[in-house]
This record gives structure tokens, sequence and C-alpha cells, in this order.
């Protein structure tokens, strides 16, 4: 039996919040990853390979460590939409920053095919002392 649409986005924060190691296991290969743009990074990633590689490892590259706070998931059947925040510090300025999130999830069969990402990147450019990197 196919996880529920639900189930699959709140696996998901468990993942990223926990044991990245179990993300394989609820996004789908062919994953569409739209980042707003002006957040770090921002851009569309196609492919695990390009969203853990050329969107996370990138990121990451700047920040102590990331977690996204699910606050409210409102279930649209195939889509579900989390509200949230973010909770990071900055490598270099050593600010800790919890700008808020939007996102809309796409779940099917039981495997996430696409994230569009909304986020308050006006307090992450300032954590980044406004050198906000752009996807190349």
């Amino acid at each position: 039996m196919s996880r529920s649409a639900m189930d699959t986005v709140v696996e998901f924060y468990q993942h990223v919040n926990g044991d990245p190691t179990g993300l394989p296991g609820v996004l789908h290969a062919d994953i569409k990853w739209e980042i707003i743009e002006g957040f770090p990074y921002g851009g569309e990633y196609n492919g695990l390979g390009s969203v853990f590689e050329d969107f996370f490892g990138n990121v990451m590259q700047h920040f102590e460590f990331w977690n996204a706070n699910p606050d409210e998931y409102i279930n649209a059947g195939d889509k579900i939409v989390v509200l949230g925040h973010y909770k990071t510090k900055a490598k270099e300025s050593g600010m800790e920053i919890e700008p808020s999130f939007a996102h809309i999830w796409t779940v099917q069969d039981g495997m996430i095919t696409r994230l569009q990402q909304y986020a308050d990147s006006v307090v992450v450019s300032r954590a980044l002392n406004h050198n906000v990197p752009t996807k190349s």
C-alpha cells in the first residue's frame, strides 16, 4: 500500500531534520525542485542528483546547520502546502535566523515529484551580509 501524500511530506521533514539518508525514499528520482529567486541558489533543479549536489551541496557551504520546521499542513489531495520556518545559522556572520517559508509539494504514488518553495529571502540575505549566491 502506498503512503498518503500527507504521510510522505511529514516523513520528508522527519528525514530532513533528523536522518537525511532517508530522503531518497520519499523523493522521486526525477523530482522538480523550484527555489524562489533571491534565495541562495534560487532556481530550478531537476533530479535527485541536482537537488543534493547542486542545491543542498552549495547552500550548506554557507550555513552551520539548516532545519525546516513545519507549523501547519494543508491537505489538497496530491498537493500538500506546508507553512513553516527554517532555523539556521550563517557561517560567516554567525547570525541565527528563522525565516518563514511556504512549501507546495506534489506527491504521486507515495513519492514527492515537485517542490515549489517560497521563503523570506530578505532575512536570509541579511544573514549572508547581502551576498546571496546565485545558481550558475
